[in-house]
């Protein structure tokens, strides 16, 4: 891979750096169940990235026709937050920690750009593993989650890098639709759902070791063109 400090790679968290679709589909469930709401983990999956008020007022309006007050969705929110807290906190993927060591030796800038709450975060990453990233964007920042742009348009702005040189490696729909509407380029990846739901993605991988090898790819091409022009 080429020494490029003018390129960075944007990861979610959650299904791409950590496992933990079970535990948010445990904290969910239970939240709404006082409500006669009954989720599907795959519905959890699809929405993933969402942020969590947008998500709660989603399942309680879809669900029961129920509209709270921002102050009632808000501890709702609080309350599910605190069950995941609860549950034993699920680790960083191994192959994952190797791509972004690969990655940052590259001299490619490196971004976490996630809906859930930096504390989330926190909890499964390690200080030395979150300082990887030269900025991090969680669903505390007060800005629109996805599947707006916004959250990747502020990493780019962060980093000083334009959004088409942004790679970004996502799992779930919306955050590849956030992703595409920033002009980045997306790898989507079968951790948490099948290639049906990543279809917009520029590119669906398998494993980790694919994905380094898709940007080298990118890389050589845009070297060629270059030479080209």
């Amino acid at each position: 891979m080429s020494n490029n400090h003018s390129k960075a790679v944007l990861f979610d968290f959650d299904g791409v750096l950590v496992d933990s679709l079970q535990n948010h589909f445990t904290a969910w469930c239970k939240v709404l169940f006082k409500f006669g709401i009954n989720l599907t983990l795959e519905e959890i999956a699809v929405n993933e990235g969402e942020k969590a008020e947008e998500s709660m007022k989603r399942f309680l309006r879809e669900k029961k026709s129920l509209y709270l007050k921002p102050n009632e969705i808000s501890e709702l929110v609080q309350e599910k937050r605190l069950i995941y807290k609860s549950l034993p906190h699920p680790k960083v993927k191994k192959e994952a920690v190797i791509v972004l060591k690969q990655l940052k030796q590259s001299n490619y800038k490196l971004g976490l750009v996630s809906g859930s709450t930096f504390e989330n975060i926190q909890l499964s990453l390690s200080d030395d593993l979150i300082s990887f990233f030269d900025v991090c964007v969680s669903g505390d920042i007060e800005i629109r989650g996805k599947p707006y742009p916004d959250p990747f348009l502020f990493a780019s702005e962060q980093l000083s890098i334009p959004p088409n040189n942004c790679y970004v490696i996502e799992n779930a729909p919306l955050g590849i639709q956030a992703a595409k509407l920033a002009k980045m380029k997306v790898i989507g990846i079968t951790t948490t759902l099948n290639e049906t739901y990543l279809k917009n993605a520029d590119y669906i991988v398998h494993d980790y070791n694919e994905i380094l090898k898709i940007i080298t790819n990118w890389e050589l091409n845009y070297a060629n063109q270059t030479n080209d022009d």
